[in-house]
This record gives structure tokens, C-alpha cells and sequence, in this order.
């Protein structure tokens, strides 16, 4: 999470955008670099392409499982191991081929997944993808788009 913070405030600082952020104790530089990548690769431009293209709703989902689909997600590696992130990753990637959630089927399998999520008792929590995403929705409102 700390990652996700710093590779947002380095976003915004680097647009000129005025922010405001806590400072932490330096994470480790690689993990920075991973998560500035992700912010400016696929949660940012995915979010805006994804606006254009539906709901809002549907787009901040669509957003975040898009992030989920290509890299598993830290913190569900740290509670429950990495094969269990990578499966989940696999059933996000699924959800998107199904046409995410702007198509029935897609809706059908988000709920599936989010039934699974919520029946590990936290043990399946994709918190980091969900920081990625609340990052990209606020550059997104820095940008200018308004929902």
C-alpha cells in the first residue's frame, strides 16, 4: 500500500498537480518502480479508455480487473500464498474475455469471484489492486473528468 501511495504522488507530482501525501520510511525502490509501471500502464490509461466506453461503475471495475488479470495481487500473495493470487488473477482474466462488467456473463462470473473473495474471510482480499484503482480514479479527477 505504502508502494501504491508513493507511485501516486510521483504521478501527480510529475503532471504538476498539487497533492498532498504522508511521508513513510523509503519503500524499496523496486517495488516503487512496479507499481509506478502498473499506475501509468494499466490503471490510468485503462480507467480513462474504459470511461469512454461505458459507466462509470462499469469502468472502475472494469478498471480494476484488468489490474487484477495481469498481476496478482500482494496482499492476497502475503495472506494466502502466491498460487491462490495467481488463481485469481486467472478468474479476472476470465471475466474480461467474458466481456467484463458490461456483459451479463461477465457480471455472472464478477459475482462468482466476489462470492469466493468474501467466503475466504479475508484471506482473499485484493487490497492492492483496490489501491491501484483509487489511484487511478484520482488522477483521473486531477485530470479534470468529473463523473
Amino acid at each position: 500500500m505504502i508502494a501504491a501511495n508513493v507511485a501516486a504522488a510521483i504521478t501527480l507530482e510529475a503532471k504538476k498537480q498539487p497533492c498532498m501525501y504522508r511521508v513513510h520510511e523509503s519503500p524499496d525502490p523496486a517495488k516503487v518502480a512496479i507499481v509506478a509501471q502498473m499506475l501509468q500502464e494499466l490503471g490510468y490509461p485503462k480507467l480513462k479508455s474504459y470511461l469512454d466506453k461505458g459507466s462509470v461503475n462499469d469502468a472502475i471495475i472494469n478498471t480494476f480487473t484488468h489490474i487484477l488479470s495481469q498481476y496478482p495481487d500482494s496482499l492476497i500473495t502475503r495472506k494466502s500464498g502466491a498460487s491462490q493470487a495467481a488463481e485469481v488473477s486467472k478468474q479476472a482474466k476470465k471475466i474480461l474475455e467474458a466481456g467484463g462488467a458490461s456483459t451479463v456473463k461477465g457480471q455472472e462470473l464478477l459475482w462468482a469471484l466476489d462470492e469466493e473473495l468474501h467466503g475466504a474471510k479475508g484471506g482473499l482480499n485484493p487490497g492492492t489492486t483496490a489501491d491501484l484503482t483509487a489511484a487511478a480514479i484520482f488522477v483521473s479527477l486531477l485530470e479534470g473528468w468529473r463523473p
